[in-house]
């Protein structure tokens, strides 16, 4: 039943942590798939939320290329959204919905984002990445709370890496805006990412790597109560 969030830095590696680590354990994947279920809440597209989170016009894509990496790398309850793909598509067309970051109020996203996390944490079996599931579920018994965070040069690289960005100045300004977000979003959580209290557990992710810290996170959840465990026995 152990939910593990992942949060920290921006450029730590958290998804192809949270990909590994969420295949390790049999658990879900909460990243995009995490979107849907907010969507949902309060009637707007995945991209009009994408572009509310990133404030970035160039990632805005079709409905049917963002519910596509939605589901990547899923195990268990994918199936069980179809229905509601399908209702998303259709209120879409008949512009029922908020499709533009502007119709979307900030603490309003926020409460949806808790109301989610607070479900996903019920069902449990889960790895939630990013979104403030650290502070949302700090109260939740059956979560392990994990910070991942890295060097400044590792981050700006990964960002270059994953988002194809070939001039270092572009990456870093890229890198920047999403902190920026990031800090605002835990902000009105009452909370700030960078704030090691808010982890069971804290990793290095560019000391260590990302299959090491996976594998640091299995071995913390197989000790049973992670918080009777010291940081040095894991990593």
């Amino acid at each position: 039943m152990t939910v593990v969030t992942l949060d920290g830095h921006i450029g730590s590696g958290a998804q192809e942590v949270g990909l590994r680590l969420a295949e390790r354990l049999s658990a879900d994947y909460y990243d995009r798939l995490l979107l849907l279920g907010v969507a949902r809440r309060i009637g707007a597209t995945m991209s009009a939320l994408e572009l509310k989170e990133r404030q970035n016009p160039r990632i805005v894509q079709r409905m049917s290329a963002s519910l596509m990496r939605a589901m990547e790398g899923m195990s268990l309850r994918a199936a069980e959204y179809d229905a509601e793909l399908f209702e998303l598509a259709q209120s879409t067309r008949t512009g029922r919905m908020k499709t533009t970051p502007e119709a979307v109020n900030d603490h309003e996203l926020v409460k949806a984002y808790r109301e989610e996390l607070h479900e996903i944490a019920r069902r449990g079996s889960a790895v939630i990445v990013h979104r403030g599931g650290c502070a949302v579920l700090r109260d939740e018994p059956e979560a392990l709370r994990v910070g991942l965070f890295a060097g400044w040069d590792e981050r700006v690289r990964r960002i270059m890496r994953m988002d194809r960005i070939a001039d270092w100045r572009r990456a870093e300004r890229v890198l920047r805006c999403r902190e920026e977000r990031q800090v605002q979003y835990f902000q009105v959580l009452g909370a700030h990412p960078h704030n090691l209290s808010m982890y069971d557990v804290v990793i290095d992710t560019g000391l260590l790597g990302i299959d090491a810290s996976v594998d640091a996170v299995v071995r913390w959840i197989q000790f049973g109560d992670a918080r009777d465990v010291k940081v040095e026995e894991v990593v």
